[in-house]
């Protein structure tokens, strides 16, 4: 009984290119430099990205800072008017006590 089976042991067919081994070498090379220059493109337009987002965030966290200090000085302030009120509203109720 012959086995048709191919195993992974037997030689790959070999694909020959077409035209000469160095033409095709340049064409590779060219492909790859221009591919490069697309990604190394990528990559600054990326970074330039990532920096404008980074001074945004900055600017949003510095505002963000200036507005928490405010609501705390306005929170503190009606705490201190909420206590005035009630010493006010103590010392009419002993006033009208005695």
């Amino acid at each position: 009984m012959a086995s048709t089976h191919k195993t992974n042991l037997e030689a790959p067919e070999q694909t020959f290119l077409p035209g000469n081994s160095n033409t095709v070498a340049l064409e590779c090379v060219e492909e790859l430099h221009t591919r490069m220059k697309f990604v190394e493109r990528s990559s600054i337009d990326q970074s330039a990205r990532h920096k404008t987002v980074r001074k945004e965030l900055d600017e949003i966290f510095a505002r963000s800072v200036v507005v928490e200090t405010e609501i705390q000085r306005m929170v503190k302030q009606g705490h201190n008017k909420a206590a005035e009120g009630q010493k006010t509203s103590w010392s009419l109720r002993r006033g009208n006590n005695d």
